[in-house]
């Protein structure tokens, strides 16, 4: 009989019920061994983060590195470091040397930040990403401008940021500017036709 997600997540998830960190990082290193997966891994995470359980924290990292790869794993603990409203231990792990643009992973963070409503995370994240290597910044603002449409202020904050950041921003990025200025009832920096 195969064994699915939900039981999987269930292993982990009885002892996070019960507050037992530990056990559930137990669980998880067991689960990573036997399945190649890591059910509730944001969770137990998110969690070690809040106790400030550094030693755990680099078990998890270590084990998530195991299965699924060292980028993917710096990838979802700056994701839970956003989160839990640490930026500062996000911005060593989006600096880590050689780290290369990861579209899907970059993509999932933006949403799961928004879902959330941690605009601030979002626009960290925006903020600590620029030295990734390849990094896709036109799509990043696109994502925060999108996110800060019905506030025409932070909106200009972000256009200086793009200028100040050299970045030629593509027709869409423009468009998101322009529409969110003029919501706002500001005039739009842009003399072409967009």
């Amino acid at each position: 009989k195969r064994t699915t997600k939900r039981e999987l997540n269930h292993l982990v998830e009885v002892h996070l019920v019960k507050d037992d960190v530990r056990a559930a990082v137990v669980e998880l290193r067991k689960i990573a061994k036997m399945f190649k997966k890591m059910p509730k891994k944001f969770e137990v995470t998110c969690r070690l983060i809040e106790e400030e359980n550094v030693e755990a924290l680099q078990e998890i990292l270590d084990i998530s590195i195991g299965v699924f790869g060292e980028e993917p794993s710096l990838y979802d603990l700056a994701h839970c470091f956003l989160h839990k409203k640490y930026s500062a231990q996000a911005k060593k792990l989006l600096e880590t040397p050689g780290l290369r643009y990861d579209k899907g992973k970059v993509e999932y963070i933006c949403t799961k930040l928004r879902e959330s409503d941690n605009l601030h995370g979002l626009e960290n994240f925006v903020n600590l990403s620029k030295n990734i290597l390849g990094c896709d910044r036109d799509y990043l603002y696109l994502q925060l401008v999108s996110a800060f449409t019905d506030d025409a202020d932070k909106v200009e904050d972000i256009w200086v940021k793009v200028q100040e950041e050299g970045l030629a921003p593509s027709d869409s990025l423009k468009l998101a500017i322009a529409t969110a200025l003029k919501l706002g009832g500001k005039e739009h920096p842009f003399t072409e036709q967009i």
